[in-house]
């Protein structure tokens, strides 16, 4: 009888090991939908440049999108106030497109760096060639800083952009 009972209880445990150890892992990652191609990686979603959030849904340049009034003033005394216009660019999710700027016309790419800055492309237009450009996002603005090389001169501007 004795004999019997330790056959039952390892039989028990080997039947207790089998079926526990047959077990399916749970893939952290089957619930988890991460946007704007982000990657999940053990449950987290890995954000590529220029999205963030848990789920990657953030896209920074988004809040910049749209028409906004513009408030300019130049080094030489020039100050206007025009709209400009931010368009999504469709070759990379951190660029996009600053419409009208410097009051002319003119297009420009824009890349955003982080969530709250981006740089200006260098881009020539008509002889006038925009360097060194850069802005900063702080809430409901955003401050852009533009150079502006044509023939005859060379000027710097500040925009305060409303959002």
């Amino acid at each position: 009888m004795k004999n019997m009972k330790f056959l039952f209880v390892a039989f028990f445990l080997a039947a207790a090991f089998i079926f526990t150890s047959c077990e399916e892992e749970v893939d952290p990652c089957d619930a988890v939908v991460c946007q704007n191609d982000g990657v999940c990686m053990d449950g987290t979603c890995d954000c590529p440049e220029g999205t963030s959030g848990t789920l990657c849904g953030t896209v920074w340049r988004d809040v910049l999108l749209g028409t906004h009034s513009a408030s300019e003033n130049c080094d030489q005394g020039s100050n206007w106030t025009y709209n400009i216009t931010m368009t999504a660019s469709n070759t990379d999710i951190r660029k996009f497109i600053i419409g009208n700027i410097y009051n002319e016309g003119h297009d420009v790419i824009a890349t955003m760096t982080d969530a709250n800055n981006f740089t200006i492309e260098d881009t020539t237009h008509s002889g006038s060639e925009f360097t060194n450009g850069s802005g900063t996002i702080n809430g409901n603005t955003a401050t852009i800083t533009i150079t502006v090389v044509g023939s005859a001169f060379t000027t710097t501007c500040d925009l305060t952009v409303t959002l």
